[in-house]
């Protein structure tokens, strides 16, 4: 018996979105937590940091802008909107190459007591490349169904001009 599996790309794009959705609430849930932490170390031991500031700044602008596009991005999905689309999944790019960028630039090592047998580093650095990789293949999906939507509409105006000009 020859078994077939057939995926459709609409509920690829479909899981992508919500992946990137929960996945952003997730840090929104997470972030919540830093900042209390931050807040109750400050409070108790006037410790301050302007990086700590910075640094929480800039994830809690990354987290909204996120949820913000992983939403536009659904909608855009469930109504085929191509243009909606790809300006949502540009804009998630160009947020997640400045991302990337800035976790370069603020990369600490990790103190050899804190972490005795390197996991923790590698951890970091395996979910660096998997975030690279993942954000790689939501954008190659998102276009490559953007493009079958594009297409699929030039062929039903190609059919309905061919149709209306026959009569």
């Amino acid at each position: 018996m020859c078994k077939v599996i057939c995926i459709s790309l609409k509920g690829c794009c479909y899981f992508a979105a919500s992946v990137h959705i929960v996945d952003a609430l997730f840090m929104l849930w997470t972030y919540i937590f830093d900042v209390i932490n931050v807040n109750k170390y400050y409070w108790i031991a006037f410790y301050d940091d302007p990086f700590i500031t910075t640094y929480l700044t800039w994830l809690g602008i990354y987290i909204i802008v996120s949820v913000i596009l992983g939403c536009l991005i659904f909608r855009s999905i469930e109504t085929e909107m191509p243009k909606l689309m790809g300006g949502a999944a540009i804009a998630f790019l160009v947020l997640q190459i400045v991302a990337f960028i800035l976790a370069l630039i603020w990369w600490y090592p990790i103190p050899p007591d804190q972490d005795q047998f390197g996991l923790l580093e590698s951890a970091r650095i395996s979910r660096f490349v998997v975030r690279c990789i993942s954000t790689l293949v939501y954008i190659l999906v998102l276009g490559t169904y953007m493009w079958n939507i594009l297409q699929r509409d030039k062929l039903v105006l190609d059919q309905s001009h061919w149709s209306t000009s026959r009569k």
